[in-house]
């Protein structure tokens, strides 16, 4: 039993009751609308989805929202458990794709980005603070997490780098992309 405060437009205090079974709509459409979300931040973050987070992520939220509906037909309960399955998973397949093309946009354009580094150094002096002075679209855009293609100035110079399938890439102001394995 939940309780909740309400005052009247007279002033007075009134005391609303409502039990758990009322919430239950709210909390399994809730969770029924967390399912592509978590889908999409999963596959964009790259994590594989037989994976335990992943799983256990699509487990909770399917399971949930289909355990918390308020009806007791059981093919209406099916159909919910598939719906939130099909959402996670077609979610996550979409932020996977994303992740994918911009490992991709990484790899074709960071060259493209540090010849634009170099140019902005020979007009300004210096580096800039942020890829985002250089007045180019950089590539690794996604939309839940950080950019992929980071950078970092250092000294005299920068750093560029993204790490993508256990493999970091990076360049620096005075060597292109190299490739090294992570653990390594």
């Amino acid at each position: 039993v939940f309780q909740t405060g309400l005052r009247t437009a007279t002033g007075t205090d009134c005391q609303e009751t409502m039990t758990f079974s009322e919430f239950r709509p709210l909390l399994s459409l809730s969770l029924l609308a967390t399912a592509p979300l978590a889908g999409f931040w999963f596959g964009e973050g790259h994590v594989p989805l037989v994976s335990i987070p992943a799983s256990c992520a699509l487990l909770v939220l399917a399971f949930g929202a289909t355990f918390l509906s308020p009806t007791t037909r059981l093919r209406e309960k099916y159909y919910l458990l598939l719906a939130a399955a099909i959402m996670f998973v077609g979610a996550w397949a979409a932020g996977h794709s994303l992740i994918e093309r911009a490992i991709a946009d990484c790899l074709q354009r960071g060259d493209e980005v540090r010849s634009v580094l170099e140019n902005y150094r020979s007009e300004h002096g210096g580096y800039p603070q942020q890829l985002e002075q250089l007045g180019i679209p950089c590539p690794g855009r996604l939309h839940l997490h950080t950019p992929l293609l980071q950078y970092q100035q250092v000294d005299q110079g920068y750093r560029l780098f993204f790490i993508a399938d256990q493999l970091r890439f990076e360049a620096t102001h005075y060597s292109p992309f190299v490739v090294q394995r992570l653990g390594e």
